[in-house]
């Protein structure tokens, strides 16, 4: 697994972003959840809380830093998905173990009332099938 890898480089990637006087959030992808499972590295009975995990580790490491995207006082968290933690139950649960419910946007639609929005993802298939324009795909 790159995890370590990946971290590593994220961390030094928010180095540069601060110096450049910029502000940075974490998008999370749920979805790796799912490859840890079936690949071995973590019981389907142990998901929730290793996610748990994470939320915390991203609270103790990123949320708290000055340049940590915040809305009204909140650390703004993105999630590419949900695509494995679905219903709006799972992620109340996730972020149960913060000292502050993040302002929690996801990918196309919202879980109520746990979602404060939602953001637009381009469909994987039209970047191989053809080009994306305006009046569709060509």
């Amino acid at each position: 697994m790159d995890y370590g890898l990946l971290n590593k480089s994220t961390q030094a990637l928010f180095e540069y972003v601060k110096k450049a006087g910029l502000l940075f959030s974490i998008c999370y992808e749920d979805q790796t959840i799912r490859h840890m499972i079936d690949n071995k590295h973590l019981a389907q009975e142990d998901a929730r809380t290793n996610a748990q995990k994470e939320m915390l580790y991203m609270q103790d490491n990123w949320f708290r830093d000055d340049t940590y995207l915040r809305a009204s006082e909140r650390p703004v968290l993105f999630v590419f998905g949900p695509q494995y933690f679905k219903s709006a139950s799972d992620w109340e649960t996730l972020f149960s173990v913060l000292n502050a419910k993040p302002v929690f946007i996801t990918e196309d639609n919202t879980l109520p009332p746990v979602t404060t929005s939602s953001y637009p993802w381009p469909p994987m298939w039209a970047s191989k099938e053809g080009v994306l324009t305006e009046k569709g795909i060509e």
